[in-house]
């Protein structure tokens, strides 16, 4: 039942890249551009992907005390990091065809089948290729936003707003003639919270705090949906709104926003 439920219709849903567009308001929520340049689908899904959490604190020295008391002053933003294969042998088809494991994540995939990498490819079926498009995507300056742009990271049930804080590559496989046949890239993105939600949330004595709710035990978000806005479907824009990683996981205590509905 389990393989069924995953392996339906032969089908995979794979980690996306979108860049989002400029907010025109501080009060709209963001969205993703729908710009092919700005889309970056990965050929093959991360094996894992690691979210960091980070507090900082301030500690007052005590003369003589061996240790000090640590009061905490604020939070880091959320981060995410994972690793990409950008891959320029053929031998990993860019989406599943008949095979329904086609397109799972693959450690090393295939090692063989280099045969036939002479020219004729298209410069997105290349690794050099599909580099610039996921750098210029992620890293490169924006004019429009004069910064590197934001993005909606997308795969599954994790959806993440954040923008790139590192990327590296590391290229391990080659032709005869030096071109690289294959790379890995290390990613790490920074949440950032959309400024129509810092707006909510700082606004204390706005009526919005109606849709400011606090989490409590065996409270599910298309619970909280029905209950604010007298139907569940919602759940998935509100998961969005509050950049969280599994709507599935809510945490007693945890503050939501419900924005309002178009």
């Amino acid at each position: 039942m389990i393989l069924d439920t995953l392996l339906a219709k032969g089908n995979l849903t794979k980690m996306t890249i979108t860049a989002l567009n400029p907010n025109k308001a501080k009060d709209s929520a963001p969205t993703v551009s729908t710009d092919p340049k700005d889309i970056f689908t990965v050929l093959v899904n991360p094996n894992t992907y690691r979210v960091n959490y980070s507090l900082n604190y301030n500690r007052q020295p005590t003369l003589g005390a061996t240790d000090t008391k640590a009061q905490q002053t604020s939070s880091e933003p959320i981060s995410i990091d994972f690793e990409l294969l950008f891959d320029g042998t053929g031998v990993i088809p860019k989406q599943p065809l008949t095979n329904p494991l086609e397109g799972v994540p693959i450690a090393g995939a295939i090692a063989g089948g280099i045969a036939g990498l002479v020219g004729g490819k298209k410069s997105d079926d290349t690794v050099a290729g599909q580099i610039v498009k996921f750098t210029d995507l992620v890293y490169t300056y924006s004019g429009g936003q004069h910064q590197s742009k934001p993005v909606q990271i997308s795969w599954g049930s994790l959806v993440f707003y954040g923008k790139l804080k590192s990327l590296s590559y590391q290229f391990k496989l080659f032709s005869p003639n030096g071109t690289p046949l294959r790379a890995v890239a290390t990613v790490n993105f920074e949440s950032s919270q959309t400024d129509f939600l810092s707006e909510a949330l700082n606004r204390t004595s706005s009526p919005d705090l109606t849709h400011l709710r606090t989490v409590q035990e065996g409270d599910t978000l298309p619970l909280l949906c029905y209950q604010i806005y007298g139907d569940s479907a919602p759940y998935l824009a509100v998961a969005k709104a509050n950049n969280l990683l599994n709507f599935r996981n809510l945490e007693v205590g945890q503050q939501l926003f419900f924005p309002p509905l178009d």
